[in-house]
């Protein structure tokens, strides 16, 4: 289905055919059977061939008029909606408070396949046109962009391409592209998972959420948002609409590193986020935030502090290394111990300290990364 996708796109938008290009559409498809030569051989061979492009049925509207009023709203009322509104997002919403939240449902689904839950209400909001946009402007005297929670990585990319080189390139490590093309910013918020990989680089840059139900929105910084373990400040009868990304500053500079069992398609063990600038010597506005280091992704606040204000040295760095460690007590899972984590976490702050310090030496770094 990988190599049919990509065959499609070659005859509608003709370009070379490179292997990172293919790798880029294969990175989902994982062979042990040593069969990966014989596939890609297959795969570039395919611009030699003609080929008729299929008759595509048009999937942008329901099928069915949108259940937008309930019929019942008892808990064990099977349910299966697609709202095409916000409005009637909402209504729904307002309706059936333990109805479950479908966009790419890459996390959803495993509670069905792995704790066999029963998941018998369902809303899907895939077809909710106000989620679906990224729109510039200027909030909380900020510029930046509000990105719809619907909003998949796959659209997301060119925006962060552009403006959080950063965060795109960490993007290409959020699953496979099949993921990224199903799975949405707003879905990896709301699930508030401790090791979900977005979340971290959010707050470093101080992203905002807008929340939504039936009589009108409120947004709170992501740091207000995220409680406790998959614990949210969401009310029972609201939504996640959109979410606000600041620009960064001209002089600013974020940083993101992911550290995981194996590079492709794995879960985080560690994620750091590191926002900074440089003026007069001295390090100001740092934000520093990191995923699988607590029960939420969390902002690292008495690090900050033994940082802002400083100028760049050794000292300085290991006073941020002993308030980390003061300030996270992360556990112990399949991912990685809690010594691992306190350690592998004072070590993004060894890499950052490296690169602000040794000239060409986050080259060097990024290129042992890889």
């Amino acid at each position: 289905m990988s190599l049919f996708t990509l065959h499609s796109q070659q005859q509608q938008r003709p370009a070379p055919l490179t292997p990172e290009r293919l790798e880029a559409a294969l990175g989902g498809n994982l062979c042990r059977c040593t069969g990966y030569r014989p596939i890609r051989d297959a795969a570039l061979s395919m611009q030699e061939s003609s080929w008729k492009a299929p008759q595509w049925i048009d999937a942008s509207q329901p099928a069915h008029t949108p259940l937008t009023a309930p019929q019942s709203a008892e808990a064990n009322t099977d349910l299966f909606a697609q709202p095409t509104t916000l409005s009637q997002l909402t209504e729904l919403r307002r309706h059936y408070p333990s109805a479950r939240l479908v966009a790419g449902a890459t996390d959803l689904w495993l509670e069905n396949t792995q704790r066999l839950a029963l998941l018998n209400q369902l809303i899907d909001v895939t077809r909710v046109d106000e989620l679906r946009h990224i729109e510039e402007s200027i909030f909380d005297e900020q510029p930046g962009w509000w990105v719809g929670a619907g909003v998949t990585y796959s659209q997301l990319e060119p925006l962060l391409e552009t403006h959080y080189p950063a965060f795109a390139h960490l993007l290409h490590r959020l699953g496979s592209q099949q993921v990224r093309n199903r799975g949405t910013l707003g879905g990896n918020i709301a699930n508030a998972s401790p090791i979900g990989d977005t979340p971290p680089v959010l707050l470093a840059l101080n992203a905002w959420v807008e929340l939504a139900n039936q009589d009108g929105s409120r947004a709170l910084p992501l740091s207000d948002f995220l409680l406790d373990y998959k614990k949210t400040a969401l009310a029972a009868d609201e939504v996640v609409s959109r979410i606000f990304i600041p620009q960064l500053a001209d002089d600013a500079v974020l940083k993101v590193w992911k550290l995981s069992k194996r590079r492709e398609d794995d879960i985080s063990a560690v994620l750091g986020a590191f926002h900074y600038r440089i003026g007069d010597g001295v390090m100001q506005d740092v934000r520093i935030s990191f995923g699988g280091m607590a029960a939420i992704p969390k902002r690292a606040l008495q690090t900050e502090a033994a940082l802002t204000g400083q100028p760049i040295a050794k000292e300085n760095f290991q006073a941020a290394q002993r308030a980390l460690s003061e300030e996270f007590q992360p556990m112990s899972d399949v991912r990685g111990t809690q010594h691992y984590r306190h350690q592998v976490a004072a070590n993004l702050l060894e890499r950052l300290y490296l690169s602000l310090s040794v000239p060409n030496q986050e080259v060097m770094l990024h290129a042992y990364a890889h």
